[in-house]
């Protein structure tokens, strides 16, 4: 975007509720240390941008448990299935936060959007 020299622009980095918390399932802790890395990043390149006097917005997207086939694929259909007991978001409802900060008048920057099923209690 700067090399083109753009003035206005949007970038969204897609973050998770871990990159605020260490869940107690042993295997997640790394993975919320990369999302933990994603956070920072995402922080860091915000205030380079202000610092050169971009109108270019960074917003960090966290959601909780979102449906998709991601632990069908790594993991197998049992883990899939089990996973998808707990309450879920729907791939809408993280579309439907990115557009709430795309709406957001150009003056507004919304560093992060966290965003969880009403019953998540993670």
């Amino acid at each position: 975007m700067r090399r083109r020299n753009a003035k206005y622009g949007h970038i969204f980095n897609l973050c998770s509720t871990l990159a605020h918390m260490v869940h107690p399932f042993g295997p997640l802790h790394f993975y919320a240390a990369t999302k933990h890395a994603v956070s920072a990043l995402t922080d860091g390149l915000r205030q380079e941008l202000t610092e050169v006097n971009t109108r270019i917005r960074v917003t960090s997207i966290s959601p909780g448990l979102v449906k998709s086939n991601i632990f069908k694929t790594c993991l197998g259909p049992d883990i899939h299935e089990t996973v998808y007991k707990k309450p879920s978001l729907d791939p809408s409802d993280v579309a439907s936060a990115i557009e709430y900060a795309l709406s957001s008048p150009t003056h507004v920057q919304v560093n992060e959007i966290v965003i969880k099923p009403m019953e998540s209690l993670a």
